[in-house]
């Protein structure tokens, strides 16, 4: 399956486990489309389903899934 980088994610945000996410330009509309993202480094990827997005530049974005593993990747 190909992948498509569409941005990074920066830091935790808040208590909620939410993360700061910057996406590379027109790229935001596939992420706004998605249900799920593949997070990862190295070329591990993982996939986590996307509870919200909200925001512009950096997005706020939520899992569904333990947001402590995701940031294991930043």
């Amino acid at each position: 399956m190909k992948h498509i980088e569409i941005g990074h994610v920066i830091k935790a945000h808040g208590l909620k486990g939410e993360m700061k996410v910057l996406v590379k330009g027109i790229r935001k509309k596939i992420l706004n489309q998605s249900e799920a993202v593949f997070l990862g480094k190295s070329g591990q990827l993982e996939p986590y389903f996307v509870e919200y997005l909200k925001g512009n530049e950096p997005l706020i974005l939520k899992l569904e899934e333990n947001l402590v593993k995701a940031l294991i990747f930043r």
